[in-house]
């Protein structure tokens, strides 16, 4: 999960939906210099699935997703680590 953190833009935020037993090994200094927010608690997974799928449904959040082809899968790497894309890819097999 350390990695994450440089994915996430500038004043982005993380959205914790549920346990990781090695979440949150974040640089202290990188997350205060990029501004990182960090939302979510891990003492109700459930209540906190709940509240990312309200806060979308209403807007407050909106997620960076793609969804790509498998056969494009090589080309959407190469844009990932020149940093073209943000957020998430979901790759389709069809």
């Amino acid at each position: 999960m350390e990695s994450i953190a440089k994915y996430i833009m500038r004043s982005g935020q993380i959205v914790v939906i549920e346990k990781e037993p090695e979440f949150l090994e974040i640089d202290t200094i990188e997350r205060v210099q990029r501004e990182l927010e960090i939302i979510g608690t891990c003492s109700d997974p459930r209540q906190n699935i709940e509240d990312v799928i309200s806060m979308q449904t209403t807007k407050v959040i909106i997620p960076n997703r793609r969804n790509i082809s498998i056969k494009k899968v090589n080309q959407t790497l190469d844009l990932m680590k020149t940093g073209e894309i943000n957020g998430r890819v979901v790759i389709t097999t069809t």
